[in-house]
């Protein structure tokens, strides 16, 4: 799995992503529109086509405990993307 991130110093300031660890949702607070996927340690996309605004949430019950990423995809020039990772209990 392969993603490009650019400008990363900058995104601390415009982006967060908490709780972690989650075990009900993640929540996204950023400026502007993005979308989101969410992807298994192997790479696999579990969760897709998550647009969102400040205050974003993914619902990830549905997932088995353990480690995952989350890629961020700006739709403005802030970032063109952001992978986080996450530990859903």
């Amino acid at each position: 799995m392969t993603f490009n991130v650019k400008n990363t110093e900058s995104t601390t300031s415009v982006m967060k992503v908490y709780p972690n660890p989650a075990s009900d949702y993640i929540q996204i607070d950023r400026l502007g529109s993005f979308s989101a996927e969410v992807f298994s340690i192997e790479g696999r996309l579990l969760i897709s086509d998550v647009v969102g605004q400040v205050g974003q949430q993914i619902d990830i019950r549905a997932l088995k405990p353990g480690l995952y990423f989350i890629r961020i995809n700006s739709k403005d020039e802030a970032f063109s993307a952001v992978v986080c990772k996450f530990i859903k209990n």
